[in-house]
């Protein structure tokens, strides 16, 4: 038994040229020799499985093709507008379509509803089923871009008593080691602060002193140079000493405070503090995500009908 592939030209018997589909008639005919060949010499019984496995391969546009050429002669047959509506929505089936971000256009809406016309009574209430789940998602659609809408208006807002001093908003920042360091050593314009220059002057000195000990050392009698030694240590301890607690401890210790102090200050804003709601605009989200919630639950009801039914339907499609 042939399998009709409508990817693949088909040639003429009587001169060898390719044929062309004429649908309406459901005839392919020969552009030379004007000879017609019904379409189901070439597509026998097994055009369900053809259209089917067009389908499966995600080839829309021949699975359209195939499944339109069946319903010209069986209008209302059903696994064939089941086809055809897959192929518009071009969708393997309808556990693979993705509801949430799913659109339909007018073409497809026509095609859906042309399906739940044309199928045999006892099988149009799963094409209604489908339809009922799009309108439902086209809802959920709109309730989200409400509450994108509502929350654009929410005034819900925080107070406080409690009165911030730009001091107290620096600290506020939960800064770095780095940042205290920035704030000791540089004001407000980027100059260097007092204190930046009061460690940069003890860090001079100190280096100036270093030098000075190292030089001594070097000058001194190989006699007293055990003795030198000693002392230039002590000297150098000392002056290494000073630096780091100017340059380094100082700092850390400043940076601690100023942390113990964030504490302080959020502890009182926190007491002092309240939340002004707005209740209307947060009593329409509400409702909206409740109407949301039951239309989610809806549609995966009405998608378990859907599969259910599918499955009667898979079992004759000729997979």
């Amino acid at each position: 038994m042939k399998e009709f592939d409508l990817t693949k030209e088909y040639i003429c018997n009587s001169c060898g040229a390719p044929l062309d589909i004429d649908e309406e008639h459901q005839v392919l005919i020969c552009r030379y020799c004007g000879v017609t060949h019904d379409y189901a010499y070439f597509m026998q019984e097994d055009s369900l499985f053809v259209g089917y496995s067009f389908l499966e391969a995600r080839n829309f546009k021949s699975a359209l093709k195939t499944f339109s050429f069946i319903l010209k002669r069986e209008p209302h047959n059903v696994l064939a507008l089941r086809g055809l509506l897959f192929a518009n929505l071009e969708i393997v089936g309808w556990s693979t379509i993705n509801t949430t971000g799913f659109t339909i256009n007018s073409a497809k809406e026509k095609v859906l509803k042309d399906c739940i016309r044309n199928a045999p009574d006892k099988h149009r209430e799963y094409f209604e089923l489908m339809s009922r789940s799009i309108e439902l998602r086209k809802k959920v659609v709109e309730l989200r871009q409400m509450i994108n809408e509502l929350r654009k208006r929410d005034t819900t807002h925080m107070e406080y008593d409690y009165e911030i001093s730009d001091e107290d908003k620096i600290v506020l920042c939960n800064e770095k080691f780095k940042d205290t360091l920035r704030f000791l050593f540089f004001d407000s314009r980027g100059n260097v602060s007092r204190f930046g220059k009061f460690v940069g002057i003890v860090d001079f000195a100190g280096v100036i002193a270093l030098i000075c000990i190292l030089n001594e050392v070097m000058q001194s009698p190989n006699s007293n140079l055990a003795k030198e030694h000693n002392h230039a240590g002590e000297l150098t301890l000392w002056t290494l000493g000073i630096m780091f607690v100017i340059s380094y401890v100082i700092p850390r210790l400043i940076w601690f405070i100023r942390g113990m102090k964030l504490k302080k200050i959020q502890r009182k804003i926190l007491k002092s503090s309240w939340l002004v709601t707005d209740e209307e605009v947060r009593s329409e989200i509400a409702s909206c995500q409740e109407k949301m919630e039951s239309l989610d639950t809806r549609i995966r009801e009405i998608n378990k009908e859907i599969r259910n039914k599918d499955t009667y339907f898979r079992a004759r499609q000729g997979n």
